[in-house]
């Protein structure tokens, strides 16, 4: 199953580069290839992305990604969510940091001996 980060990692790039290879988005997200086909027949299947067929050269056909207007307000919702869960991360990230610097101040602190 593919992640919701990945759809919009995905759809992100389709939507900057809509003729970048499938190849090249697997490089680029460090996922393997077989993940991007996976996500990519899934966003066409929900109706989300396009996938148009032109010639790319002798014998060989190459495909443009476009984002259909279902997916601008799929990726739309998928960013909203994203957004949401870092801020969470950061807002628990904030409180850990704090408290690991009280302790580090806690610590460094001589102990007297009486």
């Amino acid at each position: 199953m593919v992640s919701e980060e990945t759809f919009y990692r995905v759809m992100t790039l389709f939507e900057v580069h809509p003729a970048i290879s499938q190849r090249d988005v697997a490089e680029r997200i460090g996922i393997s290839l077989g993940t991007v086909n996976s996500c990519v027949k899934e966003l066409i299947g929900n109706g989300w992305l396009e996938a148009v067929q032109v010639k790319a050269g002798h014998h060989k056909a190459a495909h443009y990604y476009l984002l259909t207007p279902r997916g601008h307000t799929e990726k739309a919702r998928l960013a909203m969510r994203r957004l949401a869960t870092k801020v969470r991360e950061y807002k628990r990230l904030k409180t850990e940091i704090a408290q690991m610097r009280r302790e580090a101040r806690n610590r460094s602190r001589p102990v007297r001996v009486r």
